[in-house]
């Protein structure tokens, strides 16, 4: 539930957090690992957290202490980042993958769920996730914005990994939106 998540983190950045002036307004910083691996999960309660108040005190005792070094998940091996988050309680192979891609930006993450799994049936005519490539991370997107998708935007995409990465992008996933019913021309 993300308005649910969105206010246990705001509550925790409020309490925990650094008061910073953006805009002409106070905001706070998100707290440092260091700073939430002190408390408990009781000292969470104000947050409204429930049972994710242990998960987030975990995770920040293994950042805290350098069990979990998300500065090296930048460059290690993906396999190697996928089984040391996953030593976070609470921390399943779908979290694992979303931490990868969007916070550490590992663009051969790809998070699956119910949904992306129907996804690969349809938009990417029954692919498998590691059949996506380096770049599966980016076709994460594809069936969120499937009815503006068309020859363009997968051009787009194609493009977008030649200029930024100087190569090109897995070709199952260009075929696979190229050639998907989902794909509409202009």
């Amino acid at each position: 539930n993300i308005p649910r998540i969105k206010g246990i983190v705001s509550r925790l950045c409020e309490s925990f957090g650094e008061p910073v002036e953006c805009s002409g307004k106070k905001i706070y910083s998100f707290p440092s690992a260091e700073t939430v691996s002190k408390l408990t999960p009781d000292d969470l309660a104000p947050l409204r957290a429930g049972f994710r108040a242990r998960y987030i005190t975990d995770a920040a005792q293994k950042v805290a202490d350098g069990r979990v070094s998300l500065e090296k998940m930048y460059d290690a091996p993906i396999e190697e980042c996928r089984r040391e988050l996953m030593t976070i309680v609470g921390v399943g192979a779908k979290v694992a993958e979303c931490t990868l891609l969007y916070g550490l930006h590992r663009l051969e993450a790809f998070p699956i769920d119910v949904w992306m799994k129907k996804a690969l049936s349809t938009t990417f005519n029954g692919l498998d996730a590691g059949s996506l490539g380096r770049y599966a991370g980016i076709a994460v997107h594809i069936p969120l914005y499937k009815k503006s998708v068309n020859k363009s935007t997968a051009a787009f995409f194609k493009l977008l990994c030649f200029y930024k990465y100087q190569s090109s992008c897995s070709a199952p996933l260009i075929d696979a939106v190229l050639s998907s019913s989902s794909v509409h021309t202009l």
